[in-house]
């Protein structure tokens, strides 16, 4: 693979990680006094458990498993999409990787408006986000498992065009979700 593919793979999962993780607030000077709340919030533990044993590289490896997909490299951790993301790629053709964040949903990626497009993978909503990173041939498919934890997809073709890189993404992503956690 390039190396100019791979910097695109990275730079499209650090920006989709630390918009889901980088929330904007207004600050306020003076001191911060803390109010106690009556809503619950969950314990790390809930937050922790939602994927369960599921780990993003067996799950691509699984949906890259078919004959359509021949060719692509075992997946590897990435730890720039989350502690549970990985990727696979095919020389010559592209990278596709697979994060599994907990504690954010699909309305928590912060992107432009005008890439978003509302949708869903095997009747799961999900978003799809094109030319994420402003890099024809690249395509970001955001899975819901549940309000507030999603699959995040992003997948980067070597050449052409955006509309191959979101069908190849969604390919993917239909072969993904049947693993996924319903609810949550």
């Amino acid at each position: 693979m390039t190396s100019l593919l791979k910097v695109r793979v990275r730079l499209a999962i650090v920006v989709m990680a630390g918009a889901a993780l980088t929330a904007c607030s207004t600050q306020t000077p003076g001191t911060a006094d803390p109010v106690a709340t009556n809503s619950p919030s969950p314990s790390s533990s809930q937050v922790s458990n939602v994927f369960g044993d599921l780990k993003a590289c067996e799950l691509l490896d699984k949906a890259m498993a078919s004959s359509s997909n021949q060719g692509f490299s075992p997946s590897t951790p990435e730890k720039a999409g989350g502690s549970n993301s990985c990727e696979t790629e095919k020389s010559g053709y592209g990278e596709i990787g697979l994060s599994l964040h907990t504690g954010l949903g699909i309305k928590d990626l912060k992107e432009d408006p005008a890439k978003v497009h509302d949708g869903d993978v095997n009747g799961r909503p999900a978003v799809q986000i094109r030319d994420g990173i402003g890099a024809k041939g690249n395509c970001e498919i955001g899975m819901a498992v549940g309000e507030k934890n999603r699959a995040y997809m992003a997948a980067v073709l070597n050449t052409g065009s955006t509309d191959e890189a979101c069908d190849f993404a969604m390919s993917v992503a239909k072969k993904v979700e049947p693993f996924l956690p319903k609810g949550n």
